[in-house]
């Protein structure tokens, strides 16, 4: 994603209305925002939201970021109060959101933020991000947030967490993103019709399974447009392809 600078001389704002993606019952919902002016957190009282705290001088342990650059976003609480247009980062060590305000970088925890979304001027999409906290997984529960990467009757999500750094496991990623033995792991997860969330399988063959009727448009599909399973770019571009042919 290209990089956004942190923008702190915005004009105030007449009207900013837009869509919030809100999937904690896996169903989309609406959020009409209007700001008349970017330098206030909103709330239903329009006073400052108590949980936005500036962050402290030092931190233990290393930082590892979901992207280390600043993405001109917005965030819901779960108490359904507002953050808009402002420099969000996430930060996957310490498991919260930062946020820049008038030149100062304020601290949200996991526990407050329902969801948030960025900007990804690369192809001209919103990054969409759901706290883990109310969402029922299959087996193991994580922490942290899932970004969507495709939304429809078939969902495909992405989580990041951390992983200690082990020599047996050593890979050219591991390395690259290696801070004092820790590094970052992804894990992708689909979901059918607003079900348990699973986590994708690694074998071609099983993940064909969970197109079920449309698996051989699908095969057809990959092989018209060159396609690998393997690269997460093409596999979203095939969950997208699935949500538009079975009607998600």
């Amino acid at each position: 994603m290209n990089r956004l600078n942190p923008l702190c001389d915005l004009k105030p704002l007449c009207f900013l209305i837009m869509n919030l993606f809100i999937l904690g019952n896996w169903h989309t919902l609406y959020g009409q925002i209007v700001d008349r002016n970017p330098y206030v957190f909103l709330t239903r009282t329009n006073g400052l939201i108590s949980e936005v705290e500036p962050l402290p001088q030092k931190t233990r342990g290393p930082e590892l970021f979901w992207e280390d650059e600043w993405y001109l976003g917005d965030v819901k609480s779960f108490n359904h109060e507002f953050i808009i247009n402002k420099p969000l980062r996430y930060n996957i060590s310490q498991n919260r959101l930062e946020v820049q305000i008038n030149q100062k970088t304020m601290g949200l925890s996991y526990n407050y933020v329902k969801s948030f979304e960025w900007f990804n001027v690369t192809d001209n999409r919103r990054a969409i991000f759901v706290n883990c906290k109310k969402l029922t997984f299959a087996g193991f529960q994580p922490s942290g947030f899932l970004e969507i990467l495709s939304d429809g009757s078939l969902t495909l999500s992405r989580h990041k967490t951390l992983e200690k750094y082990r020599k047996s496991r050593k890979s050219a990623i591991a390395e690259r993103q290696r801070k004092k033995d820790t590094y970052i792991i992804e894990q992708l997860y689909y979901s059918k019709n607003g079900g348990l969330i699973i986590e994708l399988p690694t074998r071609k063959k099983d993940i064909f399974e969970i197109f079920q009727d449309k698996k051989e448009t699908i095969r057809r599909f990959i092989s018209w447009n060159g396609l690998d399973l393997r690269q997460q770019e093409d596999l979203v571009k095939v969950f997208d392809f699935y949500n538009l042919v079975a009607g998600g």
